[in-house]
């Protein structure tokens, strides 16, 4: 039986009962005053709950890019419950859909697919279908990374890190001439060098100018190797002061890098933002910092 059934039957159950509450005992004015809120918000608590999980009005046509999470089948109805997520949304939403062949397979091989820990993003549209008599059928279309990718990308540039880039580096590396040792211990010099810092080392502008070359040049050889997307302008930079600050070990086992080549750049800045920690605890520089960087990259 039809679940909305189910929803509009126990909401005159409950009015039912509320009525004959409120009429049956007399007097105690203060009881139905506070009664009658209460049957109101459990009405709409149960209505509005019916909604957000079971998926109420889903029959609705989908967003135009989504991400594939489950479906089920119903033989008996021809009616395929599709279960996706928008980009950029964090909760799930449950889609009715007429039932064809061509979109039982390929969600079949989505859901292999998903088995194997890989991320199907896709589009459905709707399709003449010549056996149809009321409506168009509904096709899946699979995406690429790069149909993903913002508009104003170019693949044909090379990509360095902008003066937008760099200038966030030294807001919060800041340009230090006497080496001194960081949160976690380590000594640091110049713009958040580390490599060649010791106890004691002095080094005048042009040095500290220097050094931070060299080390956004390394940073940058990092994004290149280990990101297989495209990036814009924005995301290129906020990666290489990630990188910068965090180097090229955590990038490589991240999750963040992962879900990127994954090609889901909606979900890379909240990545970002979870690494805000040195020696264990979250440092107040260190959120602020992976806000930026998150901020540039969905810029």
């Amino acid at each position: 039986m039809d679940m909305i059934f189910y929803l509009y039957l126990s909401i005159l159950l409950i009015t039912g009962t509320a009525l004959w509450a409120i009429i049956s005992i007399p007097k105690h004015y203060l009881f139905k005053a506070m009664y009658i809120p209460v049957v109101m918000s459990t009405v709409l608590l149960l209505y509005y709950t019916y909604n957000g999980i079971l998926g109420y009005a889903t029959k609705e046509d989908p967003p135009e890019i989504i991400k594939y999470v489950h479906h089920v089948t119903d033989k008996d109805t021809d009616t395929i419950f599709l279960l996706l997520m928008e980009p950029g949304v964090k909760e799930p939403r449950l889609y009715v859909l007429p039932w064809n062949e061509d979109l039982e397979e390929k969600l079949k091989g989505n859901k292999q697919a998903k088995g194997r820990n890989v991320i199907v993003y896709g589009k459905l549209k709707r399709e003449m279908d010549v056996n149809a008599t009321k409506q168009n059928k509904w096709i899946w279309y699979d995406m690429s990374p790069a149909e993903l990718m913002p508009k104003d990308y170019n693949e044909d540039e090379d990509v360095e890190t902008s003066e937008n880039g760099i200038e966030l580096i030294k807001e919060f590396e800041s340009r230090r001439l006497v080496a001194y040792q960081d949160s976690v211990g380590v000594w640091t010099i110049g713009y958040g060098h580390t490599k060649t810092a010791y106890e004691g080392r002095l080094i005048i502008k042009n040095t500290a100018d220097r050094l931070l070359a060299e080390d956004l040049a390394e940073a940058e050889k990092y994004i290149d190797t280990m990101v297989t997307v495209p990036l814009t302008q924005n995301q290129f930079d906020a990666l290489v002061s990630w990188t910068f600050n965090l180097g090229s070990g955590n990038l490589a086992e991240s999750t963040l890098l992962e879900k990127l080549n994954q090609g889901l750049y909606n979900e890379v800045p909240d990545e970002i933002r979870r690494w805000n920690k040195a020696g264990g605890e979250v440092l107040d520089g260190l959120v602020r910092r992976r806000e930026a960087e998150a901020i540039m990259f969905a810029g």
